[in-house]
């Protein structure tokens, strides 16, 4: 005969699947038996029941089920909380990423490459991170505190409420309660309230000290809204308790100081991390080698100013080297280059690269090298944009959002004055011919 223990098995299997509508039509099934006293639900019966839902994006319904566990007088224990709290903590992070794509939906780049309405009109950043950021051929992305003032569900403040409603019923909090509170708050760009939940911790027993994901959560938290001084002080707390910080945590800092326009100290980090991993020293199952979301961060803060392309030019090198970007085994060579998927500064890079590869290898032309040289081919998409059908008026204004096949061929042209052709059968490249490229090199050693 089906029993509690079977039935919760079943929900757990749903919720593991994504079927959240399917656990709770379980749990609907579960409460009609306990009309007649045949299976009675228990505590772990209605967190499973809200895991199913924080998997489905659904907090709205884990707050209704932890509403009715009070109405049916079972207590909620440390993990339900913890549940609830990780259902809130998706939720505000799904409102942060609909925040931000909305954000580069309202982006549009100026064809003349200049940055136009994006850039900010005041920065605490200073005037000269003002100036790097009005040259920058890239979009300028607001700290979430200036972005989510209209935030009518305030997730974070749920999340609160249920801190102190553990405090009042007498279920201790811990870690992972903290670190799922935190990442609530700071999604919604509310860092303050994520300090000052690392503070608590901090003075807590040993079960609420901050562990590397707290840091790691309170790092993200400052970083999207623009407090990278506070980043910084949290990376240096986690030294001073003895956590080593991994990849992530460094990925976190290096994005917190890309938001805020500090590209020296992202290029510190990011030769901090090559050298950590080019010594070969295995500190237990951390891994601190730089990947591919290292790399696109540690670019896009190089690549707004020119004065930093020297340094851009470095870390593109390593990471070709490190077999992150232009892989050997992809469809990537000399003569062809597959930039599709990249953001417009690791595209930007890239370019260089290939180009300055080329000559390098090719300082004069003669008979040999004449022989040698191909047509460049960049594969780049044809990134035709919705964006075009959508306002006529932004079309009309010349404010198109560009795509990477126009972006690669402008910055050909304006950097290099390299002309390149778009073929007529194949329309998601952009190639430079083998003529342009002998001309160019013969002119470049005049």
């Amino acid at each position: 005969p089906l029993d509690i223990y079977l039935y919760t098995a079943a929900m757990d299997a749903c919720a593991k699947a994504g079927l959240w509508q399917r656990a709770l039509e379980l749990l609907d099934e579960i409460l009609v038996e306990n009309k007649s006293n045949s299976i009675v639900p228990n505590a772990f019966t209605y967190t499973v029941a809200i895991a199913a839902c924080s998997n489905g994006g659904q907090w709205e319904r884990a707050l209704e089920l932890l509403s009715q566990m009070g109405e049916h007088n079972i207590k909620a224990n440390t993990v339900t909380y913890n549940t609830v709290l990780s259902a809130l903590a998706r939720g505000s992070t799904n409102k942060m990423k609909k925040v931000v794509k909305q954000q580069m939906t309202n982006i549009y780049l100026r064809n003349d490459m200049e940055h136009g309405s994006n850039t900010p009109s005041t920065s605490k950043y200073g005037q000269q991170q003002d100036e790097d950021l009005a040259s920058s051929p890239y979009p300028y992305i607001q700290p979430l505190q200036e972005t989510v003032a209209d935030d009518k569900d305030q997730l974070w403040r749920k999340a609160l409420d249920l801190l102190d409603q553990m405090k009042k019923v007498g279920v201790k909090a811990d870690a992972i309660t903290y670190s799922s509170a935190i990442i609530a708050c700071g999604s919604a760009g509310r860092w303050k309230e994520s300090l000052q939940l690392v503070k608590i911790m901090q003075e807590g027993g040993p079960t609420t000290r901050p562990n590397r994901i707290a840091y790691t959560n309170a790092i993200t938290a400052c970083g999207r809204s623009g407090e990278y001084e506070h980043a910084l002080e949290l990376f240096k707390d986690m030294k001073k308790d003895g956590l080593k910080p991994d990849r992530v945590s460094y990925n976190a800092l290096i994005s917190a100081l890309k938001v805020s326009n500090q590209p020296e100290k992202v290029f510190q980090l990011w030769s901090e991390m090559t050298a950590a991993s080019s010594r070969s020293i295995s500190i237990s199952s951390i891994t601190i080698s730089p990947d591919i979301v290292t790399v696109t961060d540690v670019l896009a803060a190089l690549e707004r100013s020119p004065k930093w392309r020297d340094k851009s030019d470095i870390v593109f090198a390593e990471a070709v080297n490190r077999k992150i970007l232009l892989k050997e085994d992809s469809l990537d060579s000399v003569w062809e280059v597959d930039l599709s998927g990249m953001s417009f500064p690791v595209a930007h890079a890239a370019v260089r690269y290939v180009i300055q590869r080329l000559v390098g290898q090719y300082h004069t032309i003669n008979d040999h090298s004449e022989k040698e040289l191909q047509d460049i081919t960049f594969i780049t998409g044809v990134g035709t944009s919705s964006y075009r059908q959508k306002d006529d008026e932004m079309v009309k204004a010349g404010l198109v959002p560009k795509t990477l096949r126009e972006f690669v061929r402008e910055t050909l042209r304006n950097e290099f004055e390299l002309f390149s052709t778009i073929p007529k059968f194949s329309a998601g490249t952009v190639v430079i011919k083998k003529e342009m490229l002998m001309r160019w090199i013969t002119s470049k050693n005049m």
